[in-house]
């Protein structure tokens, strides 16, 4: 499994920080579309070159509401706390600082990389939620250019998940940092209660490697929807309902 480590290099997740060349000192330029996981022979670019494509939307009544609602609540935040954390421990000490405040979420944050004097702007608070969900996806993840949690029973029993949904939450009202590779069918169905079988299947396309897809869409390419929403239950020892 692969992360992207200085200068943009794509490096072994297995190595050590100091075999990769990651220092304290080391800071990162975080472009989250490049961030994905490679276990395929095919190059990363070959994922995102057949990805399927998603409708973009301009801006609407809904999304600006969506702002006003943060920016209220960017108002009405409690003092500010200071966060305190390590680059080669990064994950640990963000989920040990919710953790340990349980309403964290409800104030604003000072955040701090330890050796690293600056002054706190959105910029860094950025690079650590960046950072943070970079690493949480590589570690407690699974999936592609979309991912997933691992069902994991060691992270389903803990407080993991509801701890990420917290900082997730938090990141976006304070920096307006959200995500983008979080399964885009699941969020909607969270948020919505329900969500069309074109961005399942789209999620789904996303969710496997370029292999796979190719494989799936060449299947499915001339078969009927209920065919397509078989075969997809059936991939992952589902029963469509």
């Amino acid at each position: 499994m692969y992360h992207i480590g200085p200068q943009g290099v794509l490096i072994n997740s297995e190595l050590t920080l100091e075999a990769s060349r990651i220092t304290q000192n080391t800071r990162f330029n975080v472009d989250e579309t490049n961030a994905v996981s490679n276990s395929d022979s095919k190059s990363v670019g070959d994922d995102f070159r057949d990805a399927p494509s998603s409708p973009t939307r301009s801006p609407d009544t809904q999304y600006e509401s969506l702002e006003q609602k943060c920016e209220r609540i960017r108002d009405n935040l409690l003092q500010e706390n200071t966060v305190l954390v390590r680059r080669e421990s990064l994950k640990e000490d963000v989920l040990d600082a919710y953790r340990a405040n349980k309403g964290l979420e409800h104030h604003n944050v000072h955040m701090k990389i330890k050796g690293e004097p600056a002054l706190d702007v959105s910029r860094v608070k950025r690079e650590v939620y960046s950072m943070f969900f970079m690493q949480v996806f590589l570690q407690c993840f699974v999936g592609n250019l979309e991912v997933m949690p691992e069902m994991n029973p060691e992270f389903i029993c803990s407080d993991l998940f509801v701890l990420i949904g917290r900082i997730m939450a938090h990141a976006f009202v304070l920096v307006g940092y959200f995500p983008i590779r979080l399964c885009k069918a699941a969020m909607i169905t969270m948020i919505t209660g329900s969500c069309s079988a074109e961005v399942v299947m789209s999620s789904f396309l996303s969710y496997v490697f370029a292999s796979q897809r190719a494989v799936i869409q060449k299947t499915t390419q001339n078969d009927p929807s209920h065919v397509r929403k078989n075969l997809f239950y059936s991939a992952y020892s589902m029963t469509a309902a």
